[in-house]
C-alpha cells in the first residue's frame, strides 16, 4: 500500500455492526422463503431462524471480527474481546485485502464466480492470500521464522475448526461453507507462496481455480493441470413435475458434497474419496403451489462410489421425506416435504433416465 493509499480503519460496538447489517432490512426479510425451504429440506439451514437472508445476517453477527469494504476503501473492526496481540493479526489480515483492491480490483475478481462452488472457490484465493501474508507478518514481527511443519500445524487447526462445524448438526452447511477459504485457501494460497513465492501469488490471481474440488485437491495438482476446473454443470432434474417451475439452479461443489457425506456418517476416508471422484454437481429448489421440493444431481466418476451417497442418506434421521436415485454415473439426491410428492419426482426421473 502506497502512503496515501492506506486506508482509513474505524471501530464500531458489535451493537452497531448489527445495527448497519440490518439498515435495510424489511418485514418480508424475515418470512420464510421458499428458497429457504428448499435448502433447508436438503439440510443445509437449521430450522430457526426461518429467512435465507436472516441465517446470512446471524452468521456475520456470530462470526465477523473485522472487514475491508472495496466501496469505502475502509476497514471496520467489531469491537468484541480480542486475545491480547490478536488486534495486529486482524488488522494485517484486512490491510491485505486492501492491498487485493488495490492491485487486483476485488469487485472485478468476483465477477467470475457464477455459483456458489465458484464464490467458495474465490474467496479461498482472496482469504488464503490474506491467511498466509497477515501470519507471515505476525510471526516475523516477533521475531519467528515458521518452518514448515510450523506452517502445516496452522492450516490443520483452522481446518479442524471448519470440520468440527461441519459435524455439529446445530451448525448451518452453509457457514461451514464460508469458513472454509480461511483453512483450505489458506493451504492452498501457502502452497502456492512456497512454490513461487510473488510470482506464483499473483498468477493465482490472474488464472484462479474455479472450483472448491482443485482447492481441496491442492496448489500442485492445480499447477500441473491435474484437475478438471470445468465442472459438469447439467439441469438438477432432467424432467420436473409438471405445475413446478425452478428457483434458480447452482453447483455447490466437491466440498459441499464431503461436508454433507461427513454430517451424515460417512468416514472421513470414504467421503474424501468419494468427493474427489465427483465430476460436478447442479443444486435446485422447484416451487409449485403444493409445496417445494429439492434435487441435488452429484455426477461420478465411477458408479460404484454411489454408494456413499446412499448410505449418508439413508443412515440419516431427519423429518423430511428424501432418497437417492441412480443412473449410470450420476446420483439423483431428492427431498421433499412429505412421501407422495417425494415419490412422483422419483418417477418423473425414472421415466426419463431408463
Amino acid at each position: 500500500v502506497e502512503p496515501g493509499d492506506v486506508p482509513p480503519v474505524r471501530t464500531i460496538s458489535l451493537s452497531q455492526f448489527e445495527q448497519e447489517l440490518y439498515e435495510d432490512y424489511e418485514a418480508e426479510d424475515a418470512e420464510e422463503d421458499a428458497y429457504a425451504r428448499g435448502l433447508r429440506l436438503m439440510g443445509f439451514l437449521p430450522d430457526e431462524p426461518a429467512s435465507l437472508l436472516d441465517n446470512q445476517l446471524d452468521y456475520l453477527l456470530q462470526n465477523v471480527a473485522a472487514y475491508y469494504s472495496s466501496s469505502s476503501e475502509a476497514i471496520t473492526v467489531i469491537d468484541r474481546y480480542y486475545q491480547p496481540g490478536s488486534v495486529q493479526g486482524i488488522l494485517a489480515h484486512e490491510f491485505v485485502h486492501a492491498i487485493q483492491d488495490q492491485q487486483f480490483g476485488l469487485e472485478a475478481f468476483f465477477k467470475n464466480a457464477e455459483t456458489e462452488d465458484g464464490t467458495v472457490a474465490t474467496r479461498s484465493i482472496i482469504e488464503g492470500d490474506a491467511q498466509h501474508a497477515s501470519y507471515d507478518w505476525v510471526y516475523d514481527v516477533a521475531g519467528q521464522a515458521l518452518s514448515r511443519a510450523d506452517w502445516d500445524e496452522l492450516h490443520s487447526d483452522i481446518q479442524g475448526s471448519t470440520l468440527s462445524r461441519v459435524l455439529d448438526p446445530d451448525t448451518p452447511l452453509m457457514d461451514a461453507a464460508s469458513l472454509f477459504p480461511y483453512g483450505y485457501g489458506f493451504e492452498f494460497v501457502s502452497e502456492a507462496y512456497f512454490a513461487g513465492d510473488l510470482e506464483a501469488r499473483e498468477a493465482l490471481w490472474q488464472g484462479p481455480p474455479r472450483s472448491t474440488l482443485a482447492i481441496l485437491l491442492g496448489y500442485h495438482a492445480f499447477a500441473l493441470g491435474e484437475v478438471d476446473d470445468q465442472r459438469l454443470w447439467l439441469p438438477a432434474h432432467p424432467s420436473p413435475v409438471e405445475g413446478y417451475e425452478t428457483l434458480g439452479d447452482t453447483a455447490l461443489g466437491a466440498f459441499y458434497v464431503y461436508a454433507f457425506l461427513l454430517r451424515y456418517g460417512l468416514a472421513e476416508p470414504e467421503a474424501w474419496d468419494l468427493m474427489s471422484g465427483t465430476t460436478g454437481d447442479t443444486f435446485d429448489v422447484y416451487e409449485s403451489e403444493s409445496g417445494v421440493v429439492s434435487v441435488w444431481r452429484i455426477g461420478l466418476e465411477d458408479e460404484t462410489l454411489v454408494d456413499g451417497i446412499f448410505e449418508a442418506v439413508a443412515g440419516a434421521e431427519r423429518p423430511v421425506s428424501w432418497s437417492v436415485s441412480w443412473y449410470e454415473d450420476t446420483a439423483y439426491i431428492i427431498a421433499a416435504e412429505d412421501d407422495e410428492t417425494r415419490l412422483a419426482w422419483e418417477a418423473a426421473l425414472l421415466s426419463q433416465v431408463e
